[in-house]
């Protein structure tokens, strides 16, 4: 884990010490960096930052968003967000784990890594300041990067982010649209046209098939 955790400089000493007080918790402790260890610091291009993992037992699986077994609504509303229904289709494959985008440079990232079983936020105290060290760094060290905050906790992060060499979007928690019934704009077109904007390779949100 280390050696593949090195060049996001995480401070592995103070992670450790975090997850070494916790119980009940999930994703499992191997899949808590995973975010990490899939997205190629070098190929970084977005950066999203939701709340915490999914509460529900054996769900989380240390991408923010992504699913295994059972898509959760949050993952639904996203999916519908990035597919451009506008567009006639034939076939349209979607990785509900997410991994695909984390390794074309999607940082899938929650401010809490972990939560315990059955508890939203039960562990947002533990985990902020290191998260929020985490998108400090990237800022002093990357730029032209695509921040999607979601919800008003991610939100708090904006203000450690430099807006003018950075495209930084708040907008509200897929739970919301859940929730409410509501649409989610597709953020995913300004994420599109400022990596274009700046030469920055594509990323497929989804797999479009043609016959």
């Amino acid at each position: 884990m280390v050696t593949n955790l090195l060049k996001w400089e995480i401070p592995i000493h103070d992670a450790e010490k975090i997850v070494s007080k916790l119980k009940n918790y999930t994703p499992e402790k191997r899949n808590i960096f995973k975010a990490f260890k899939l997205c190629d610091y070098d190929n970084l291009k977005a950066v999203f930052v939701s709340q915490d993992p999914y509460p529900q037992p054996n769900t989380a699986t240390g991408i923010a968003f992504g699913c295994e077994k059972q898509v959760q609504p949050s993952l639904e509303i996203l999916k519908n967000s990035c597919i451009d229904l506008s567009v006639p289709h034939n076939l349209i494959t979607f990785d509900n784990t997410l991994e695909s985008w984390c390794k074309q440079g999607v940082l899938m990232l929650n401010m809490s890594l972990t939560v315990e079983v059955g508890k939203p936020l039960s562990h947002m105290i533990h985990w902020a300041r290191f998260t929020t060290e985490i998108i400090k760094r990237l800022n002093r060290n990357k730029q032209n990067l695509v921040y999607v905050l979601f919800g008003q906790y991610a939100k708090e992060l904006a203000k450690y982010i430099d807006a003018e060499n950075n495209l930084v979007l708040c907008v509200k928690h897929p739970a919301y649209y859940a929730r409410t019934g509501e649409d989610m704009p597709n953020f995913f077109k300004d994420v599109d046209k400022y990596l274009k904007q700046h030469n920055i390779p594509a990323i497929k949100w989804y797999e479009e098939y043609y016959c």
